[in-house]
Formats: C-alpha cells, sequence, structure tokens
C-alpha cells in the first residue's frame, strides 16, 4: 500500500476482525418470524462510569450467535445506531481503552420492526491489570549545570532557527551542541526529529540509537525510531520498536497509530485494526488519519461497505492533500453503480 507521508511531520512536534461479509445474511434464530421486514433499529449511547457521556469514538460490534455482523464506531457523544434489523437475539459490543475498562457486551432481543435503545456503561478495571499513564517512562530531566555554556547556547540559538524554519541552520547547531556536549539527550533528540523531517533516515537512527543505547527507556527516542524504520520500510523492525514504545507509554495515541500502520505494512491486520482503534479511543479526532488505514484493513479482507465508511469518515476531517485525494477515488470506485 502506497502510503502518502506529508501528515506524519505534525506528530513529531506533538486496535482483530475476519468475519465475512456473507454473515450479515445469516439467519437468526430457529424461531425467527418467516415474514420479517428487517426494519428493526438498535439505538445507544455509550458513558462512563460517572454517568457522563464518552466522548471518544468507541468500536461497537453487532453480532449474532453466529458470529459478528458489522462494526461501526460511536460518534463523539457516544452514539451509535444498527439499522436494517431482523427479529431475533443479537449482541452489542463497546471497546473503550482495555487497561482503563472492563470489557462491555450487551445481550439484546427485539422483535420484528421494532425499535431497541440501550443505555450502555462502561465499568473501571481494577487490580494489576489498570493502568498507570507513563508509568515504565523514563523522562530525562538534563542536569543544567553539567551542560557547558556553549552547548546550551547552541541548543537554544536552534530552537531559534527551528521557529523561523531555518533547519538546515538549525541542524548546524545542534550538531555543535552534540559535539560539545555528547551526554546532551534533549539536543540528540531534537537534531534527530530535524533529520526524520528532512528525511535523512540514516542519521535520525544515529541520534536515536545514541540515546537508546544509554537510556533504553527513554520513550521519545524509542517512537523516533520506530517512526524512522517505517520510514525506511523496515517494518518488522519497526513494529519491535514501536511495540517497546507503547509498552514505555500505553497512553500516547501516536505510538498506538505507528504501529497500527507498520503492522498493516505486513499484513497483521488483527495487529494493525487493535493499534488503529487505540490510536483513535485516546487520541480522537486528531488522529483520525487511522480511518484511512483502517479502510485499508477493510479493502484486504474484501469488506468493501466497511472500507466505504471509514474512508467516508476520514474525509470528513481530512485536510487537502495526497490521503484525501487517494481516499476520494477509492471511495469513488466503492461506492460506484455497476
Amino acid at each position: 500500500m502506497k502510503t502518502p507521508k506529508n501528515w506524519l511531520w505534525s506528530l513529531l512536534t506533538l486496535i482483530g476482525l475476519t468475519a465475512s461479509a456473507a454473515a450479515q445474511d445469516m439467519t437468526m434464530n430457529d424461531n425467527m418470524p418467516i415474514r420479517d421486514p428487517g426494519n428493526a433499529t438498535i439505538t445507544g449511547r455509550v458513558m462512563l462510569p460517572s454517568g457522563v457521556t464518552n466522548s471518544s469514538h468507541l468500536k461497537i460490534i453487532l453480532s449474532n450467535s453466529q458470529a459478528p455482523i458489522t462494526t461501526l464506531y460511536s460518534n463523539k457523544n457516544g452514539e451509535f445506531s444498527f439499522d436494517n434489523l431482523r427479529a431475533g437475539t443479537y449482541y452489542v459490543e463497546a471497546f473503550a481503552d482495555d487497561t482503563l475498562y472492563e470489557p462491555l457486551k450487551q445481550q439484546v432481543h427485539i422483535k420484528p420492526g421494532a425499535p431497541v435503545y440501550l443505555t450502555l456503561y462502561l465499568t473501571e478495571k481494577n487490580g494489576p491489570g489498570a493502568k498507570t499513564s507513563r508509568r515504565n517512562v523514563v523522562s530525562i530531566a538534563e542536569d543544567e549545570r553539567a551542560i557547558p555554556a556553549a552547548a546550551r547556547k547552541a541548543f537554544d540559538q536552534a530552537g531559534k532557527l527551528i521557529d523561523k524554519g531555518d533547519f538546515d541552520s538549525a541542524i548546524i547547531q545542534l550538531n555543535k551542541a552534540v559535539a560539545i556536549y555528547p551526554e546532551y539527550v534533549t539536543a540528540r533528540n531534537k537534531l534527530g526529529v530535524q533529520y526524520l523531517k528532512r528525511k535523512r533516515w540514516p542519521e535520525a537512527a544515529e541520534q536515536f540509537k545514541a540515546i537508546l543505547e544509554k537510556n533504553p527507556k527513554y520513550f521519545d527516542a524509542r517512537l523516533n525510531l520506530g517512526i524512522v524504520l517505517y520510514e525506511e520500510k523496515h517494518f518488522n523492525e519497526a513494529v519491535e520498536e514501536l511495540a517497546q514504545a507503547v509498552s514505555l507509554d500505553s497512553s500516547h495515541a501516536g505510538a498506538h497509530l505507528f504501529w497500527g500502520i507498520a503492522a498493516l505494512e505486513m499484513n497483521d491486520l488483527i495487529v494493525a485494526e487493535r493499534e488503529l482503534v487505540r490510536a483513535l479511543l485516546l487520541g480522537g479526532e486528531q488522529y483520525s488519519n487511522a480511518h484511512y488505514y483502517f479502510a485499508h484493513v477493510y479493502l484486504k479482507t474484501g469488506r468493501r461497505e466497511e472500507a466505504a465508511r471509514e474512508f467516508t469518515l476520514f474525509l470528513k476531517t481530512a485536510p487537502p492533500g495526497d490521503m484525501a485525494t487517494q481516499a476520494r477515488a477509492l471511495l469513488q470506485q466503492l461506492t460506484r453503480k455497476t
């Protein structure tokens, strides 16, 4: 899959389904009326334990006793709706951040043509499995007294140059800061990021690896190295680095997003979907690009309707660019009448 890259850079400054579409035609149960117009609905809303409306886009799966039928995502008010249903017994599952909330599954019985409304309440997870945000992250606080004045001056000058858009000159100053004080971790990471933005992959990787040799739990360098490996198309290595980044900080939406994209490139669709969903749960609309990649997960499994829906969701907030152009073209192909 050819992936446009322009949108990646803003992240630097800042969840599997395999059911066939044929499952949609399965009989709900043996007691289903022979004549059923199939126009019943299930509408609902997911609420937080406090009773406040959930504000994240949650993955909602509708199943019967045999298999999943369809998947959608709640809106920013936690609302969802399944239409054109026949009478029978269904199961509605809501997937929130599994490090914070218990799994949520509700059985629903519907009659021919009858609407059903659900209010689903998430339950907080307790015990050792509960999330402790950034519990493993090494946050390096530079000892200002150890940084030579000349290195600090070069670092500060680089920051001003970056603000002006003079990235080449900023790289010169950052290299100067690192040459004066090789243990200057903040300067090394910023230097690596500037190389990354300039698509100078080997030089970027060199800086991040130098940090990780002495500080293996430094999250920023681990994530950035994973992104470099992805850009170099070393997808297996990228997945390894990004999985480590997530283990260091499972609350970072960007790490989940890049892990999901790299897994998609390796056709590991279960991991790809899982991580993309988590990116949306944690990052919200800021990470709506995940919908673009969701669409490609569904394209790879021949699920055209789901793919069209994901492209539509992506295009609602997508800025002009290659991704939007490709998504619009693919959506037109998927929705074209034959």
